[in-house]
């Protein structure tokens, strides 16, 4: 059963710069590089307390053998969903609204988060052989 997910990607550098400034201190990063790295779950805790729930808003993708940070708007599962046949989210008013509420606070001191770019990731948790 193919998962698809939609929402905002970060490079990794960029996205330790945006979470060292939206959450001063309070992310804990470790040192052997960000594959390893529990920062999701760090970033994850911080939104779950913004929204009350207990979600996936943020994890770690491998995208051309870089990692990036994937915040998650919308994701659907179906029996239907390949690598091949998936669809694609489009980036709607829910996810605009999320992306304003999670990155517009620092557009003035990190101006690239204003292009942040939506995708549609198939298997986002990398659960599926290849």
């Amino acid at each position: 059963m193919g998962l698809i997910a939609g929402g905002y990607i970060l490079e990794f550098a960029r996205a330790k710069e945006w979470a060292d400034k939206r959450y001063p201190g309070a992310i804990k990063w470790r040192s052997e590089g960000p594959t390893g790295c529990s920062i999701h779950i760090d970033i994850n805790d911080h939104l779950n307390l913004l929204y009350g729930t207990d979600a996936y808003r943020c994890i770690i993708i491998s995208l051309q053998g870089e990692a990036w940070l994937f915040f998650l708007t919308i994701w659907r599962r179906s029996p239907h969903f390949t690598r091949q046949t998936r669809k694609y989210f489009r980036e709607n008013d829910y996810a605009r609204s999320l992306k304003a509420d999670w990155f517009e606070p620092l557009y003035e001191e990190l101006p690239h988060l204003k292009d942040i770019r939506f995708v549609t990731v198939y298997d986002p948790f990398g659960r599926e052989p290849n």
